[in-house]
């Protein structure tokens, strides 16, 4: 049961739970590696966390569960959907590259 929570949470808060691990991973990496710039490291890390994953999530979201997607941000379906899911899928693939 408290599995189930935990994974809507994260679900339902995506983009800070995406949020939060950029900056774990802009903390650790900083630890590890000194020779990229401060800026480097943070741009790589929000881009693939916080561009990337949340824009594939995003993606998923509008192309197969419209009416989830539409439900939660308080829209009604529409075939616009789909063009939002081709421009999330496209900011998360650029995000990722």
């Amino acid at each position: 049961m408290m599995f189930d929570q935990a994974l809507e949470w994260i679900l339902t808060n995506f983009v800070l739970v995406m949020l939060l691990l950029a900056v774990l991973f802009i903390i650790f990496h900083k630890s590890i590696r000194r020779n990229l710039h401060e800026s480097e490291i943070i741009y790589r890390w929000v881009a693939f966390f916080c561009l990337g994953l949340t824009g594939i999530y995003a993606f998923v979201l509008h192309a197969f569960f419209p009416n989830l997607a539409a439900s939660s941000i308080g829209w009604s379906t529409s075939p616009f959907q789909y063009e939002v899911a081709m421009a999330d899928l496209a900011i998360g693939l650029l995000g990722i590259l």
